[in-house]
């Protein structure tokens, strides 16, 4: 229907498509009750992001009868819209690529080439995908990454440390430091990699990002957003806790951090390793319930 109101012939329109990817949690396997489920929507180079995603589609979502509670947030980072269908929780995030048919046969996201002609939005919210397929391959194991991730953004909320929004770490950020540890060590099962996570990560130097794979730099590849490089971007050197996103372009997921906020990360870090010394030892009365005590 866009296809044609925009005056494109039956023929195109036809082909035109659109496809739907999962992202985030979901697809990294620790979705649990109550959380959303994060989509992107990629869509052919006529549909427009005001006029038809958050224009006719909007209309269409609020008009259906298994959708509640949409809300359209355009002036967010990554514009998106939000939704609830059969009751669950739906991010649902838009992006553009230059070709006048998206089938999902005729276009690869891993590919670099498919951010040519995107805008800077487009390349943000194809990039939530991006990531979150490479962070899968980045480790040996899938299921212990996912059960390690699982346990670690469980003790994250309950110390009040999952939230960029006030300096600490979103979910991306955890989920590239829990990947780090499972390349560092593949053999380890998620129990014992649970304590390597806070060994690791409380001695860890600041000035050293955190990476899955080596930054690059795509040759003849013009896109409006800055690649992560603390050598060139001015900017870059200034962050106090570099976790970085391994899909070009690369970003410090943990730019909101700041020297207090990493303070409090480190200290953390060096009261769970402590429990958890504690806890296999046998001494000083440590408990798995005092290692994951809401922060008060």
């Amino acid at each position: 229907k866009t296809a044609l109101k925009k005056g494109i012939s039956p023929e195109i329109a036809k082909q035109a498509g659109g496809e739907l990817y999962i992202c985030g949690s979901y697809k990294l396997g620790v979705y649990s009750s109550g959380s959303d489920i994060d989509t992107l929507c990629v869509v052919p180079a006529f549909v427009d992001r005001d006029d038809d995603f958050f224009g006719y589609l909007l209309f269409t979502l609020k008009h259906h009868k298994d959708i509640e509670d949409i809300l359209d947030i355009k002036e967010a980072y990554v514009p998106l819209l939000k939704f609830k269908y059969f009751g669950i929780d739906i991010d649902m995030l838009y992006a553009k690529v230059r070709f006048t048919s998206v089938l999902n046969d005729n276009i690869n996201l891993e590919d670099n080439d498919i951010l040519k002609g995107c805008d800077e939005k487009s390349i943000y919210s194809i990039n939530a995908y991006r990531n979150t397929e490479m962070i899968l391959k980045s480790v040996k194991n899938k299921e212990e990454f996912s059960s390690l991730l699982r346990i670690v953004k469980k003790w994250a909320k309950q110390r009040d440390l999952y939230c960029n929004k006030i300096g600490y770490l979103g979910g991306v950020s955890w989920s590239i430091l829990v990947a780090k540890i499972c390349q560092l060590f593949p053999d380890l099962n998620s129990s014992n990699a649970f304590h390597k996570f806070f060994m690791v990560f409380q001695r860890w130097n600041w000035k050293t990002p955190v990476l899955l794979c080596d930054l690059i730099q795509p040759k003849g590849l013009d896109i409006p957003v800055d690649n992560w490089n603390s050598k060139i971007v001015e900017g870059d050197t200034q962050h106090f806790m570099p976790i970085i996103t391994p899909a070009f372009p690369c970003a410090n997921s943990a730019f909101n951090v700041t020297h207090a906020t990493l303070y409090t990360l480190r200290k953390e870090f060096r009261r769970a390793s402590k429990t958890i010394e504690g806890i296999t030892s046998g001494k000083g009365g440590f408990t798995w319930p005092r290692l994951f005590k809401k922060y008060d």
